[in-house]
């Protein structure tokens, strides 16, 4: 067991407790990762390991016993539950996570179907599309005309300059970058005066919202991120989809027509990654791409992403899923000590703002979600953090409420801010949890922050806790709690005074200070001061040391 583990000790809970240690060490990936495409089929933030999930719920549970993720996100929680033959309740209050979750996990349509749906599309809509990215130069080994692959379009553009592609040649090896010709200008000014005939979101942007980089520039609505040629070509392609009569089929290519969207809009330039700051930000270098060469590659990417959940989640598992729209404060659908184990990743305080993030998506769904009741911090929704702190106990009150006596939760968290920590921990500890143990857990990729900022949190913190029996929580308090008041300046001496410091990289230092502080806390009288313990803090007393011994 890991230094920060507390074992459940007495003969009583030995015979109560399953299992009676948590996991106390990082899940290390698969040298070969053949799983990870089927979770690329959307876009979605704070996505875990599905290797990380799949070992904690082959650890904390048994076949058929119930598993739940009141903040699901894109699912992985749920999916891999019953891809272990358990059963799996997933919930989440923003519509796109509900969406994209139940649209990984399914299996309940015939693989022909979805290509022919796909064909049936493409011979509707595609030399419509392509002919609106068509440019007056021939191929000069096939003689077709070249087609734009992007333009860079933005306003730190004097002149417009066009990436084309040979569609005949293979894997594009013909192509062009040059000026756009007066004639090729003229043609987009003559498509972006026709009229729109079918429907998209005319839906308006919040008059104040926390990521709001773009209202400033004029775009207050959401059709006003793309272009009007990728706005006429997203509507042709969404009417033909709207049609589509098997439901399962009709939303697996609104999956991939919506994970289209951010691609085809100005929130991406050449070398950035739409919302790779979280922000609706669109750069001076903005680009317009192609949208049926995205289209066509987005729905690629959701047929591969199929493909391996066909072969590991059998229509019967598929059953077991049970995927809610609805809030992880109240969870009144679910009786008490009806769950036998909760994997859950709750928002990072303030670091995204998903029901922000996500109005394209739930535009063109239609289905745009109040927030009253979305568990962040959030100055425009008047959410600071004792707010969000009351958010989370109600969140957890209600998670200790289903979970059984005597079994495990798990919680995915990280901030750099001791605040946002106190406040998680404070929620477990009031809903009436006992927190074990921490195990830093690398992420399956890191965000733009995360690689760039000096006080990013570079690892995920995997937080065990337990709901005792009423006989054994004053036991646990009474073994583990502390008197005193705990300084800074001793926790970073023990843990640098360790006979192992020696082989610490300098970033996980913040982990192990982090994990002891963490432990402190929740077991004290009362929650540690946290303008005290910011990594900012941590950071300054850690420069004072001679660290060059420690590993770069």
């Amino acid at each position: 067991m890991g230094e920060n583990t507390l074992v459940i000790e007495t003969e009583v809970s030995k015979r109560k407790y399953f299992p009676s240690e948590p996991v106390s060490h990082a899940v290390e990936s698969p040298s070969v990762d053949n799983i990870r495409p089927m979770y690329k089929v959307h876009k979605y933030w704070a996505r875990k390991p599905w290797y990380v999930v799949n070992r904690y719920i082959q650890h904390f549970t048994k076949e058929d016993e119930v598993v739940l993720d009141p903040f699901c996100g894109s699912g992985v929680t749920g999916i891999e539950a019953i891809a272990n033959n358990r059963k799996a309740i997933l919930i989440d209050l923003n519509p796109i996570a509900v969406f994209i979750a139940k649209n990984t996990a399914r299996v309940d349509f015939e693989p022909e179907d979805l290509m022919m749906a796909f064909e049936k599309i493409k011979h509707k809509c595609e030399k419509e599309i392509r002919g609106l990215y068509s440019l007056d130069e021939e191929c000069p080994v096939c003689k077709v005309n070249f087609e734009m692959r992007h333009l860079l379009r933005g306003p730190k553009f004097k002149e417009w300059v066009v990436y084309g592609v040979c569609p005949n040649c293979e894997a594009g090896k013909q192509y062009l970058r040059r000026l756009l010709k007066k004639s090729e200008l003229r043609k987009i000014g003559e498509i972006e005066k026709r009229e729109i005939k079918y429907w998209y979101p005319k839906t308006a942007f919040p008059e104040k919202f926390d990521k709001d980089r773009i209202t400033y520039k004029g775009i207050k609505h959401i059709h006003q991120i793309f272009t009007k040629r990728n706005l006429y070509a997203l509507s042709i392609i969404w009417e033909q989809i709207i049609k589509i009569k098997d439901e399962p089929i009709k939303d697996l290519m609104k999956l991939a027509f919506l994970n289209t969207l951010l691609h085809v809009s100005k929130l991406k330039a050449e070398n950035v990654r739409p919302m790779a700051v979280n922000n609706y930000w669109v750069p001076d270098d903005w680009i317009e791409e192609n949208v049926w060469f995205r289209f066509n590659e987005r729905f690629n990417l959701l047929k591969k992403g199929k493909d391996i959940s066909l072969k590991r989640i059998s229509c019967e598992s598929y059953n077991d899923l049970s995927i809610l729209n609805a809030s992880a404060l109240n969870l009144s659908t679910l009786e008490n000590n009806s769950v036998d184990y909760i994997f859950t990743d709750p928002p990072y305080g303030d670091s995204i703002q998903y029901s922000e993030l996500s109005m394209i998506w739930n535009a063109w769904l239609g289905n745009m979600p109040s927030n009253k009741e979305e568990v962040v911090i959030n100055p425009s929704q008047g959410k600071k953090v004792d707010h969000y702190g009351e958010l989370l106990e109600s969140a957890f009150n209600e998670m200790f409420r289903v979970l059984k006596r005597g079994r495990w939760m798990s919680v995915c968290f990280h901030n750099k801010e001791f605040k946002v920590w106190n406040a998680i921990l404070r929620a477990c500890r009031n809903s009436g949890f006992v927190l074990v143990n921490a195990v830093p857990q690398e992420p399956i990729s890191q965000s733009f922050n995360q690689a760039w900022s000096k006080y990013a949190s570079k690892t995920d913190m995997i937080i065990n806790l337990v709901k005792p029996f009423p006989e054994d929580k004053s036991l646990l308090y009474e073994k583990f709690g502390r008197n005193g008041k705990l300084k800074l300046n001793d926790v970073i001496d023990e843990v640098i005074s360790k006979k192992d410091s020696s082989e610490i990289k300098i970033t996980d230092l913040y982990d192990r200070v982090l994990m002891k502080i963490m432990r402190e806390s929740f077991f004290s009288e009362n929650m540690l001061e946290q303008d005290a313990f910011s990594i900012y803090k941590i950071d300054e007393l850690l420069s004072k040391y001679d660290m060059g011994r420690l590993r770069k």
